[in-house]
C-alpha cells in the first residue's frame, strides 16, 4: 500500500525542470539581476527607466541586447510613483503582453514591467509612454 508515496519523490523530481521562465519582478538584492548591459548580465536583467525634467521617459540602456528567454524588468526610479507602459511597435516579442503591452505596477518602492522575452533574433522597437510623453528605444534578441 505504500508504493504510491514512494514515486512521488520522483515526479516531484521529473517535475522541477518543467517550470518556465518567471513573470515576475525579480526578488530585490537577488545578485544574479544585472542592468541588462552590465558584464554578466544573464537570463534576468533590468532596465532603468528615468525622467527628465520635463517628464519625458527615458531607457537606461536606450538599445538593450538579450538572449532570448530573458527576463526583463523596466524598473522606475526609487521612491516615484510615476507609472509608465511599455508598448511594442512593429512586433510582440512577450508572449505573455496582451497586444503587446506593458503596464507598470507599484512595487518596492517603484513602479515596475515586466516580461519573458522570447521571440527569434532580432531588433524590437517599444515605446515607453509616461503620461502624454513617448520615448522609443529598443530590445534586440542576439
Amino acid at each position: 500500500m505504500n508504493r504510491p508515496f514512494a514515486l512521488v519523490p520522483l515526479a516531484v523530481i521529473a517535475l522541477s525542470g518543467c517550470t518556465r521562465a518567471p513573470t515576475t519582478p525579480p526578488a530585490s538584492g537577488e545578485a544574479t539581476v544585472l542592468r541588462c548591459d552590465a558584464p554578466g548580465a544573464g537570463d534576468r536583467v533590468y532596465i532603468d527607466i528615468a525622467y527628465a525634467p520635463d517628464g519625458m521617459p527615458m531607457a537606461m540602456p536606450d538599445t538593450c541586447t538579450v538572449a532570448s528567454r530573458t527576463n526583463v524588468e523596466w524598473r522606475g526610479p526609487d521612491g516615484n510613483s510615476q507609472a509608465f507602459d511599455i508598448r511594442f511597435k512593429n512586433a510582440n516579442p512577450v508572449p505573455s503582453a496582451p497586444d503587446g503591452q506593458l503596464h507598470s505596477k507599484a512595487g518596492r518602492a517603484r513602479q515596475q514591467a515586466w516580461g519573458d522575452v522570447q521571440a527569434a533574433p532580432g531588433r524590437y522597437d517599444y515605446a515607453i509612454r509616461a503620461g502624454s510623453k513617448e520615448r522609443d528605444p529598443a530590445i534586440i534578441i542576439r
